[in-house]
């Protein structure tokens, strides 16, 4: 072979997993600031982000860091943050 191998796991989902995934099957190509911080807060709400994290995540999205297309590279990043959250914690 290549020297690669193939890693074969299960993925558990978060008790919040059909909340995620209607954020997901809904969410846009692009996300304005307003959504943006809205989505972070309910995170914070549903007890899936904690402060500090919700207020990091809120200071790199905005147009000031991210520039001329944040609201794309804003969209983006939601994604992932919610990929990763709807994954159950060993």
């Amino acid at each position: 072979g290549g020297g690669g191998y193939i890693r074969i796991g299960r993925i558990t989902f978060s008790d919040k997993h059909e909340l995620i995934r209607d954020l997901l099957k809904n969410m846009g190509d692009e996300l304005s600031w307003v959504v943006y911080s809205d989505i972070l807060q309910m995170l914070f709400d549903e007890d899936l982000m904690t402060e500090r994290e919700g207020n990091l995540t809120l200071s790199m999205g905005t147009d000031e860091i991210l520039g001329a297309d944040a609201s794309r590279i804003r969209a983006r990043m939601m994604r992932q943050i919610l990929r990763r959250l709807d994954r159950k914690e060993d």
